[in-house]
């Protein structure tokens, strides 16, 4: 494995376990709803004043309202605590371009021969490339 696919694996990774944090919230945000109707359900069914069995509702629902709390915390971190970049890659004609710029400058202005000229711009353009990809992994 050569060092641009090194790059390109890393970052389609990245973008990989971005797409499987967010299909990931679904099932969560699903019991906090779940349990969030059936708390407003049991809460409607206290009535002042207390007895035995709603003073143990009561501290069951305090738990039931931190445990939710904890859990939207966590949730809204694993959403909304990583920033995920996508490396915007250069249409194939304007790369196509700007490595045929790239060997007519080689050509012309520093007098590199065709094949030196075309060698080397294609370097520079997969080093553009390369860096692009690791730049933005890196930020993933």
């Amino acid at each position: 494995m050569n060092l641009h696919e090194f790059y390109q694996k890393h970052y389609f990774h990245e973008i990989e376990r971005h797409h499987q944090i967010d299909n990931s919230m679904a099932i969560p945000l699903g019991i906090i709803s779940v349990v969030g109707g059936v708390f407003v359900v049991v809460a409607k069914e206290i009535d002042c004043p207390f007895d035995g069995s709603e003073w143990f509702q009561l501290i069951f629902l305090g738990f039931t309202v931190i445990a939710s709390i904890g859990a939207g915390w966590f949730l809204t971190r694993a959403y909304w605590g990583y920033k995920y970049v996508y490396i915007r890659v250069p249409l194939v004609n304007e790369l196509k371009k700007y490595c045929d710029d790239l060997q007519k400058y080689y050509m012309d202005i520093v007098g590199k021969s065709e094949k030196d000229a075309r060698v080397i711009s294609e370097e520079e353009m997969h080093d553009y490339i390369d860096s692009e990809y690791a730049k933005s992994a890196q930020q993933c």
